[in-house]
Parts: structure tokens; sequence; C-alpha cells
């Protein structure tokens, strides 16, 4: 429900013809105007408060739907910064394995060379 049940209802009309009629007795158009106005108006008596508590239930439940899409937002800025962590960390754990196997790749390298060389053994 909504406020508007706490308000009276208004309601207006008006319309306005203007007609001629067929040739009277007299040989003469007669010309008339016809004019018509409405007005209603009402209000529906809240005896016993349902109307009012209708509007505070609804006023409630926009409240509470507030506080579930800020629950919903702070859940996801929390998903988002924990998976952005997780992401960071993967990123340096992948450049620490390149680093370690370029000096993988060195050391074994230069074992080769000096293996070759006669000064070491492979």
């Amino acid at each position: 429900q909504s406020a508007g049940t706490l308000l009276p209802s208004v309601d207006g009309s008006g319309s306005a013809t203007r007609n001629k009629s067929a040739e009277t007795t007299s040989g003469s158009d007669a010309t008339y105007s016809e004019y018509q106005a409405g007005f209603d108006a009402s209000w529906e008596l809240d005896l016993f408060g349902a109307n009012r508590r209708g509007v505070e239930a609804a006023r409630y439940g926009l409240d509470a739907s507030q506080e579930e899409l800020r629950s919903t937002l702070l859940t996801l800025i929390g998903d988002v910064a924990s998976y952005y962590t997780q992401a960071r960390g993967y990123q340096a754990r992948i450049a620490l394995a390149r680093r370690s196997a370029a000096s993988q790749r060195q050391t074994a390298e230069l074992t080769r060379t000096m293996a070759q060389a006669g000064t070491a053994t492979a």
C-alpha cells in the first residue's frame, strides 16, 4: 500500500456541447449549448490503522531490501578483495618459479660446460 490510501480521493469531470436542432415549426434552426460538471470526493476512514500499518510495513520492507543490498555489496567487495589478493599471490609464485627455473637452467649449463672442460663431474 502507499501513502495515497491515507489521503482523500478526489475526482472531477466536465463537458460542454453545442447542438443544432432540425428546423422548428417557426422555420428557423435552434442552436443550444449544454454544460455538465461533476465532482466526487471520498475518504476511506482508517478506524483501526490498517492503512497506516500497511504504509509502515511497506517502508520497513523497503528498509530491509536496502540493508540486504548493502550486505550483498559488502560481501561482493570482500570477495573481490580476497580473490585479488589470491591472484597477486599466484603471480608472485609464478614469478618465483620462473626465476628458480632460470637459475636451474644456468646451473645445468654451467655444470655441463665444466664437465666438458673436465673440471667437474656430471
